[in-house]
């Protein structure tokens, strides 16, 4: 999966270092609305930081261990998507997801979400799929919850965000649970 359509006139396409500056200014404009919930926001401080972490993710793609994806709308990047984590021989992933705070409430995660979870059941015949969040980010929570995850725990001060230890929460989806 290189490139899609995704919902309205968003795009999905693969991480690819040529974006690094849309990557970066994307960060930039909603640094504020993110530094709260996204433990590597509060690490960006210039180009070379948002090249690192696109490297970072290209390996664990090359290895299978992770998706990585922009959201665009036109020619501005407006989201990140990925599967932060695959474990082969478990058969579970992981998602998450950022968006420009313009977009958000128009069911872009939502769709990109579906869709993936769809990709990873389907084709990389995953059994377990988890979105893990702050345990104050409400609205992945909420979108979570949405899609029939089920809250599997609360795992204390296992993030840094911010510089901050936080509680991060798990929702789990099982394949049979889903549809």
């Amino acid at each position: 999966m290189l490139e899609m359509n995704l919902k309205d006139k968003i795009k999905i396409k693969i991480l690819e270092m040529r974006q690094s500056q849309e990557m970066y200014d994307f960060v930039m404009e909603n640094r504020e609305f993110f530094i709260n919930w996204i433990p590597f926001v509060s690490k960006i401080h210039s180009i070379d930081d948002i090249k690192a972490l696109i490297k970072k993710s290209l390996e664990k793609y090359i290895q299978g261990l992770g998706l990585f994806y922009s959201l665009w709308d036109n020619d501005k990047m407006v989201g990140f998507v990925l599967v932060r984590e695959i474990d082969k021989e478990a058969k579970w992933a992981e998602i998450g997801y950022m968006i420009d705070e313009q977009y958000t409430g128009k069911g872009i995660i939502k769709a990109y979400s579906i869709k993936m979870i769809n990709y990873l059941f389907d084709s990389l015949k995953m059994d377990k799929i988890t979105i893990c969040c702050d345990e104050q980010n409400e609205s992945s929570k909420a979108l979570a919850i949405k899609l029939g995850f089920t809250l599997e725990g609360n795992l204390r001060n296992h993030i840094v965000i911010n510089d901050s230890i936080r509680n991060m929460y798990c929702y789990g989806l099982l394949k049979e649970e889903y549809k």
